[in-house]
């Protein structure tokens, strides 16, 4: 029986998400071919959970070095996006405005590196304050997480209190069960 590898299922989210994000110019059929992809995908993973021997996995509360590839493969989108634009559209006009078309001379390779960097920058500088201002886990998901917390917490100081209550109790009547045994006491 096959083992079951949880990094080849996060090695082709992160294929299936850089052919998206980095080709989507070349051939923006790609989103819709990967929708119709991830449409199926639970059916095969299904069966290869139930095929293939699983392995103990441990919980994490990140994905750990793959956010690391999903953000360098965002940058890397960035760019090859803006220069595969910048190379082969025709229309670069549409997105410079008209007093700036003079000094960036589009009809131009140079002109056309420079919007490129231009644009490049923008981008990478609007995902950088997208990055800081949004944040990692939503305010409801948080709240949900704390209450969790407390309850277990909660919880354990239940059952410390409840152990040490027992622990305490047993040592009560170990005492008086090794104090009766001598024949000394009340009775």
């Amino acid at each position: 029986m096959e083992q079951y590898d949880l990094n080849d299922d996060y090695m082709e989210m992160v294929i299936q998400f850089g052919y998206i994000t980095m080709f989507a110019v070349v051939f923006p059929l790609t989103p819709v071919l990967a929708l119709v992809n991830n449409i199926f995908e639970p059916t095969v993973d299904l069966t290869k959970l139930t095929v293939c021997k699983r392995s103990h996995l441990k919980l994490r509360s990140t994905i750990g070095a793959w956010q690391t590839c999903f953000e360098f493969i965002a940058v890397v989108a960035v760019i090859t996006n803006c220069f595969l634009l910048a190379i082969v559209s025709t229309r670069l006009d549409v997105l410079i405005p008209n007093r700036f078309e003079a000094f960036l001379q589009i009809d131009t390779e140079y002109g056309r590196i420079l919007v490129m960097l231009v644009l490049e920058h923008l981008l990478l500088g609007l995902k950088i304050v997208l990055g800081s201002v949004i944040d990692d886990i939503p305010p409801e998901v948080r709240e949900e997480m704390a209450k969790r917390l407390a309850e277990k917490t909660e919880s354990n100081i239940g059952k410390t209190v409840e152990l040490f209550t027992h622990q305490t109790k047993s040592m009560a009547y170990d005492k008086l069960a090794h104090t009766a045994e001598k024949g000394i006491g009340f009775f």
